[in-house]
Parts: C-alpha cells; structure tokens; sequence
C-alpha cells in the first residue's frame, strides 16, 4: 500500500500533494522545506508544516485524534474543510 495522494474540497487552500508511487516508487518522497529569504529570521526552516503534514496523514489513515491535535485544536480553522487521501495497491 502507497499514498499516491492528499488533496482537500478546498484546493486552492490546501493544494493537492501528489506522491511518486507505483511504477515511480523507486524515487523517493520527501517533505522538504524550502527557505526562500534565509535573511528573514522568522522564516526559517522550521513552522513549514512539515509535522503537520505528518499528522493530517496519521488522521486520515484513521490514528484518531486528541485534543492536541492540530484538527481538534483549532477546528474553527478547520471548519469546512474534507480531507482526501487516495491510496495505491499492490
């Protein structure tokens, strides 16, 4: 089993992440964080998201959810929001 995808109803906030799988498996996929002004000191390589993508894969590979949970923390943000994912099998 491989994630192939990750999108949202709301793609123009959320934009679909599309993952090498099946024939393309043989690359690697990597959550890589991309500093565009390494001058600007509140931009740095950290609070990218990266975590958070993590655990929004967690959640909808059905882990559940806590209260510290990014989902269940700031639900107003989240409010309206259906995440997807699409899966590749063998």
């Amino acid at each position: 089993m491989q994630i192939s995808r990750i999108y949202s109803n709301k793609d123009d906030l959320f934009h679909p992440i599309d993952f090498n799988f099946g024939k393309h498996a043989d690359r690697l996929n990597v959550i890589f964080g991309d500093v565009k002004k390494p001058k600007d000191k509140k931009r740095d390589s950290h609070n990218l998201g990266k975590t958070t993508l993590l655990h929004l894969i967690e959640f909808l590979m059905l882990k559940g959810t806590a209260p510290e949970q990014f989902l269940v923390k700031h639900q107003d943000r989240f409010a309206g929001y259906q995440f997807f994912i699409e899966v590749a099998l063998n």
